[in-house]
């Protein structure tokens, strides 16, 4: 377990959860920085958006290289790119999340890929849309955000599906809540599908009561290639 927790917080993408742990089972409890919380998923799912999803839309153009140019050629450089997670009509959250901060309202969510050390999907809950990504990373406040590590005895292969282990918080780099148990993705989500491809709906379901918790309900949301981060080295 050591080995799994502490490989995610060395990849981390500038500012992915330090490494945390609490289980359901007898896992010990550890967070810093921020109160660690999250939204995902068990019940019934319904609608409640409307749009489709975004593919990203640019702060800067025409100038070559995604910067605009003056009339001498000159580039501009006007900062990051911001992209956005548009809400989707066949998003569906039924969601009831009590976080050790309080209660936490998720009506939208979006995944992406996490390729940082092993490729894993990764989460992203708000209470409004759309969400803007900076990076790869969320700009919108306030999010939860929650990583599928899968099994917690060495790097994940083949398809994330089933009860896997994952861990929530709030809002990067807020330190991870690691659960053994409680998290189930409904269909299969492939790390050795070509990136490029069509990705299915994340469709999971969440039960856990525990640390300050309680989250029950269930989530089935689009990918977002906003959110998909690049690989980086696994100290």
């Amino acid at each position: 377990m050591a080995v799994m927790i502490g490989a995610l917080a060395a990849c981390a993408p500038k500012a992915e959860p330090d490494a945390g742990a609490s289980t359901t089972g007898a896992a010990e409890s550890s967070s810093t920085g921020s109160a660690a919380t999250t939204a995902m998923l068990d019940g019934s799912a319904t609608g409640n958006s409307t749009g489709t999803i975004g593919e990203g839309s640019s702060t800067s153009s025409d100038g070559g290289e995604g910067f605009p140019a003056t009339d001498d050629g000159t580039k501009l450089d006007l900062g990051p790119t911001i992209e956005t997670c548009e809400a989707a009509n066949s998003e569906l959250i039924d969601l009831e999340v009590t976080t050790p901060d309080g209660p936490f309202t998720a009506t939208h969510a979006w995944w992406g890929w996490d390729d940082c050390c092993y490729r894993k999907p990764w989460l992203i809950v708000t209470g409004a849309a759309p969400l803007e990504v900076t990076d790869g990373l969320p700009t919108t406040s306030p999010y939860v955000f929650g990583y599928v590590l899968g099994g917690l005895e060495g790097v994940h292969e083949g398809p994330y599906v089933g009860e896997v282990a994952f861990t929530v918080g709030t809002e990067l780099p807020s330190a991870p809540q690691l659960f053994e148990r409680g998290f189930e993705l409904l269909e299969p989500l492939d790390p050795d599908a070509p990136p490029d491809g069509e990705q299915p709906r994340l469709s999971a379901t969440v039960a856990v009561e525990a640390e300050g918790w309680s989250i029950e309900g269930s989530v089935q949301s689009l990918h977002c290639p906003a959110l998909d981060l690049p690989p980086c080295p696994c100290e």
